[in-house]
């Protein structure tokens, strides 16, 4: 049967049927998978053996190997999906899977491995860190295959008694939509051999056959029983072959263990793995059509290597093979496809030349201009021994020149581009397009996409294809009938029509009119729809999706109108189908919502206008573009490139040159992104504020600001500016003002403005004001004098210190970011972060973008991530690494106090700096002193010198460890307890957005009872996981919950206190998230939070009870219990729950409650205790 599907989904599909439970944990790009399994359990589907696959979430890859060898011992096969990361975390267990002969199988997403820099993209690294262990290992290299080697990998490991590692490309096959042939599960089930199964299961752990496993080997005997098992291993090629030679009916296909595509007298032959052997076909083809004799060998099975199928498939007229990895192993000889195939081929009589390239790492396009490159390199008479492809590598010379056209695709595909804005449902809905026309046709489709790490708020770009004919191309699409554009702002940005066939179509969301549009259309836009007879419509779907209550999701109104601008269905049957698509989603569980929904589609292709634009004369038209402030080789080399989407032109020595060899990124350049998308931005009224400050702290990218100007300042300001007297010093005028480029129109500001006649209101995005607002901006930000203060300890005044991260890429009213703002506020100049994986490393830390960034003085924080599972480690080695260096320094300045020829007022500051003080900020002041007086004095001085070159490691660092509850309460939980045990002074910041938000909104043990999220679809079943509690049990740790839109200066407060505190710290903060589905804002949702007793507000202070006081102080009220469910309810994620199974839910939202009331009970009854022993 025919089926829609991507990757991910085929082997999840497949995989179902063939498992008993399934372990999982979410990580990008493999989640998908794991998701899919949980909701079909949930849901009850049946496996082929006709009952639901049991699932567990682990805390961790490591938790999902252990848990996978448990219950493979147990007799239950069990399945697993990861990748990355994750993969290398299950290494240690596989090589007991291996050992002990047990049919696990793992789907692989298979995506890159950290290093210098992170990259959540597709390439071989991980998997191939994995050959050594004796997984076998099958590469699919499309969605057809995954389906088919999925098959063959679960039917495989079962009959031969292996585990079997299933990797395909991540995002290039895993999220890539295509149309293709499943069996059903009855259909399945007849393959599987029930003889070994039976044996599988029969020789588990047994109390009536007991065995030992896992004994320990004296060297008499290990080596033994290593090579025992060799039979096992030697055979698994010959099931493998049969097996797949029998299921390729079944799935329309003609592969084998590896295939051969190309000429019967090749001369010049590339091998590869993955989704690149689509785009070597298309060239092989295209090529020997012109006389060439080129051909493929696509590798399946690449563990057991299957040298003599192998070897038989290469043509006898072969010269020269060129081999393609996707990976780099730096110091080896080659990558290993390339050795695999060295060695095989040393058994032939007369060996071909055989060259080595790289390819594809971290997901950088191939395209056929590439693949000709390697064919040509092969026929010269001495090609590269090794090289690479899809970049200019200008250093070590390795990359070869593009040939020939970049696109093979049939010109009679239609091709689309469409431009989304994170967030909106864009690639949902072109997943959608494809799905319909998929669906009702015959027509081969194609889905890709692409997104940033960042996600929301950031260009998304959605390339589809539909063909009569079995579309070939594995690469975006280059040239295309019809493009589609979320965002107006992009046509300024980016080079939106480029490939626009001519008389394609071009439909634009804007707020425009016809006329508007004729006359504001950036020049080269305009010129390129008129030259090349573009059909150009526009459509307002952001007043529509606000008729509707539609929020930002736009996707549904779009793809309305896409899906009436083609001719592929018949209109209302398009429609029709598209609401049934709909409907097997989550849409059903909001009949509200969906009624209104449904109410845009119908009205979406009534708002669609078509333009006829007038002609140009020859007049040359002022483009309306960004200027460009060209300031270093960085901004120029890398930022401008990769701002343009043209980051595949940056060379190696760009890289280089620019700073970046071991990864690192200068900071203050997120202003450089300039986005303006905001459709309504705040206006200021002096007259109404009260000069609070609340709107600045509660911003989550600081774009609202408090200022000061003096009565010279006052007098030049622009005719714009108002600004009314500083109520603390009548000598000074005070001014909230707002950046319009960065605002993303969140609503925060607003909502906790407490003025009577609120003194922040939302106002229309219009350009004049905007440009206002720019103006007035620029006045304030570049003029010579600024208010320093060192007072930071309340609101009001912390806000007026510089905050050191500005303009973040996050979501608009992100609950994590305005924590980290104010903490640079707070310490900003000595703040030293390790800040694990996820959310928070994303927005604070993706290329070219910083938000961290420097004052005045040029001084910031310093900012670095490991990994997600090892951040509390590594935070605490940058403390102690920092304190030796720091103690060394310290000797040689109490060495030269004691220096009789040593100047006076060096010793004095020197003694000042030993003696030190308990005021950490204090102390930061006094060594900036010291430093400043050295730097003076050290020109006759080697010792001053040599303290000076360490100058840095005087300065006492406020080192924080900043990760969100997937890193604290899950992945890393060992490491912080241990790092909590060390009592080193070290501080935690936990961003409680009580998921994993940055893979998607998956359950984390931070997650409530009742949450219904990925992973736990039917409403979570365990209670959140109480950090706070177990971290006060060590009594050397201070401790604090807070919620900064509830109580900002508590939040002030227990951050001050915690990095004065002389040891450990952990800070649990609320982080309201979008995708919990709130109705409220994150200011409303964090104050009602806190009113109902879902998330008090206490702070544990051990440095109290030395000094005979409590250490357990509330800072929020009694709870009003009454609000809680209510409360509860304002969330999709507890009011899905409830239309799922509305008795259950009921169930859990009541026990969520009765968790709630327990963990407050257990704050008070610390405070009683402690209060009990003062007494």
């Amino acid at each position: 049967m025919k089926k829609i599907m991507n990757g991910n989904h085929a082997a999840a599909y497949i995989s179902y049927a063939f498992t008993d439970v399934a372990a999982l944990f979410p990580i990008t790009p493999s989640s998908p998978m794991a998701e899919q399994i949980e909701k079909w359990s949930a849901e009850r589907k049946n496996n082929i053996f006709h009952y639901p696959v049991h699932t567990i979430s682990m805390q961790s890859e490591i938790g999902v190997a252990g848990a996978m060898h448990g219950m493979l011992k147990s007799g239950a096969l069990a399945t697993a999906y990861t990748c990355s990361q994750g993969l290398l975390l299950m290494l240690p267990t596989l090589y007991k899977l291996v050992g002990e002969l047990l049919p696990a199988v793992i789907h692989v997403s298979s995506r890159s491995i950290a290093t210098s820099a992170l990259s959540i993209y597709g390439d071989h690294s991980d998997v191939m860190a994995a050959r050594q262990t004796g997984v076998v290992m099958l590469a699919s290299g499309n969605v057809q295959e995954v389906a088919l080697f999925s098959t063959a990998a679960h039917l495989a490991a079962i009959k031969g008694r292996l585990p079997i590692l299933h990797f395909f490309d991540g995002f290039q096959t895993s999220h890539e939509i295509r149309k293709i042939e499943v069996p059903s599960y009855d259909i399945l089930y007849k393959y599987v051999d029930d003889e070994m199964l039976d044996a599988f299961r029969n020789n588990s752990l047994s109390n009536f056959a007991p065995k030992v496993y896992g004994a320990s080997e004296t060297p008499d005997i290990f080596f033994q029983q290593r090579e025992a098992s060799n039979i096992i291993h030697l055979n698994m090629e010959s099931v493998i072959k049969q097996i797949i030679r029998k299921l390729n009916p079944l799935f329309g296909t003609q592969c084998s263990l590896v295939d051969y595509k190309g000429a019967e007298n090749a001369e010049y032959v590339i091998i590869a793995m993955g989704s690149v052997q689509e785009t070597i076909k298309q060239v092989v083809c295209e090529q020997n059509a012109l006389g060439k004799k080129y051909g493929l060998l696509a590798v399946h099975l690449y563990r057991p290597f299957p040298t003599d199928t192998f070897l038989n498939l290469i043509p006898k007229s072969i010269r020269k093979i060129a081999v393609l990895d996707r990976t780099k192993e730096p110091g080896s000889t080659g990558e290993p496809l390339l050795l695999d195939v060295q060695s095989a081929c040393n058994s032939l009589d007369i060996p071909p030349k055989i060259i080595g390239g790289r390819y594809g790492i971290g997901s950088k396009e191939v395209t056929p201009d590439q693949i000709r490159s390697i064919f040509i390199e092969l026929e010269k008479k001495h090609p590269k021994r090794r090289f690479t492809i899809g970049i200019d590598d200008n250093v070590t010379g390795l990359s070869l020149e593009r040939y020939g056209e970049e696109d093979l695709t049939d010109w009679r595909t239609f091709q689309a581009k469409i431009w989304g804005f994170g967030s909106d449902g864009a690639v949902t809905g072109a997943g959608h397009f494809i799905e319909i026309i998929g669906e009702e046709t015959e027509k081969d489709v194609q889905g890709q996409f692409y997104y940033s790490p960042s996600k929301t708020r950031n260009m998304t770009l959605s390339h589809l294809r539909i063909a009569d004919d079995k579309i070939q191309s594995s690469y975006f699409v280059k040239r295309s009938n019809m493009v589609v554009c979320y965002k107006e702002q992009y046509l300024k940005q980016y080079d939106v029509l480029d490939g626009l066939q001519e008389e394609g179509t071009f439909l634009l969301n804007t707020s425009m009119g016809e006329e508007a549009i004729d006359k504001r259309l950036p020049h080269h836009v305009k010129k390129y729809l008129i030259e090349h007879k573009i059909n150009f419509y526009i459509i307002n779907a952001n007043r529509l999706a606000r008729k509707y209550e539609l929020g930002p999701i736009l996707n549904t109104i779009m793809m309305t109108a896409m899906l009436g601008l083609t001719n592929f269905l018949e209109f209302q049957k398009a429609k029709e189908t598209y609401q049934e698509i709909l409907d097997r989603g989550k849409l059903s569980k909001h009949p509200a919502y969906k009624k209104n929904m449904y109410a845009a589609m119908g009205e979406s292709i009534y708002w669609i206008k078509k333009v006829k634009l007038k002609e140009m004369g020859d007049e040359v038209l002022e483009e309306d573009s960004e200027p460009i402030h060209v300031k270093n080789l960085f901004t120029e080399k890398i930022i401008h490139p990769m701002k343009n989407l043209n980051g595949a032109s940056i060379t190696t020595k760009d890289i280089i040159d620019s700073g970046m060899i071991d990864g690192s990124l200068p900071l203050g350049t997120s202003w450089k992104q300039h986005h303006g998308y905001a459709d309504k931005i705040p206006e200021w009224n002096s007259e109404s504020c009260i000069q609070c400050n609340l709107c600045s702290v509660i911003c989550p990218h600081a774009t609202i600001r408090p200022f000061v100007l003096n009565e010279e300042e006052n007098a030049n300001k622009p005719t714009t500016m108002s600004t009314s007297i500083e109520k603390k010093n009548k000598n000074q005028h005070f001014r909230i003002q707002v950046n319009p480029n960065f605002c993303t129109g969140c609503s925060l500001c607003e909502s906790i403005c407490p003025a009577k006649n609120k003194a922040i209101k939302m106002v229309e995005a219009k350009e004049n004001h905007v440009q206002r607002e720019v103006q007035n901006w620029d006045f304030i930000m570049f003029r010579k004098n600024d208010r320093k203060t060192n007072a930071r300890h309340t609101v009001h005044e912390s806000q007026f210190r510089q905050p050191l991260f500005e303009f973040v890429n996050a979501c608009a009213g992100c609950g994590e970011t305005p924590y980290i703002k104010l903490l640079t506020q707070l310490f900003g100049e000595r703040l030293s972060i390790a800040n694990a994986t996820g959310c928070s490393s994303i927005w604070g830390g993706s290329t070219p973008f910083v938000p961290y960034t420097l004052n005045q003085d040029k001084e910031g924080p310093t900012w670095a991530n490991s990994l997600f599972e090892n951040n509390a480690a590594f935070g605490m080695g940058m403390r102690i690494g920092n304190q030796v260096i720091k103690n060394q320094v310290k000797m040689l300045i109490k060495k030269e106090t004691g220096n009789p020829l040593q100047m006076d007022h060096v010793k004095d500051i020197f003694n000042q700096w030993l003696v030190g003080t308990s005021d950490k900020q204090k102390q930061f002041e006094l060594s900036k002193k010291l430093i400043s007086i050295i730097d003076k004095e050290r020109a006759n001085s080697e010792i001053l010198e040599s303290i000076y070159q360490k100058r840095h490691y005087v300065i006492e660092k406020s080192q924080w460890l900043i990760g969100g509850d997937g890193w604290a309460y899950d992945i890393d939980f060992a490491g912080i307890d241990h790092v909590l045990s060390k009592g080193e002074d070290v501080n935690i910041l936990i961003l409680d957005n009580e998921g994993y938000a940055n893979t998607g909104g998956q359950a984390s043990k931070a997650s409530p009872k009742g949450a219904n999220l990925k992973l736990a679809s039917g409403g979570k079943k365990e209670a959140k996981k109480d950090i706070g509690i177990f971290a006060m049990n060590y009594e050397h740790v201070y401790v604090a919950q807070v919620c900064l839109p509830a109580n900002p200066q508590q939040t002030i407060r227990a951050l001050t206190e915690a990095e004065e505190f002389p040891g450990p710290s952990i800070i649990i903060a609320y982080s309201p998230c979008i995708l919990n589905g709130n109705k409220d804002n994150m200011l409303l949702e964090g104050k009602k939070a806190t009113e109902c007793g879902y998330w008090p507000l206490y702070r544990f202070n051990p440095s109290l009870i030395l000094q005979g006081e409590n250490p357990m102080k509330f800072d929020s009220k009694q709870p009003n219990w009454g609000a809680f469910r209510g409360f509860l309810l304002t969330q999709k994620r507890f009011a899905t729950s409830e239309n799922l199974n509305a008795y259950e839910a009921d169930q859990l939202l009541q026990e969520n409650e009765a968790d709630a009331r327990k963990r407050y009970n257990r704050y008070q009854m610390i405070q009683e205790m402690y209060k009990c022993a003062k007494n």
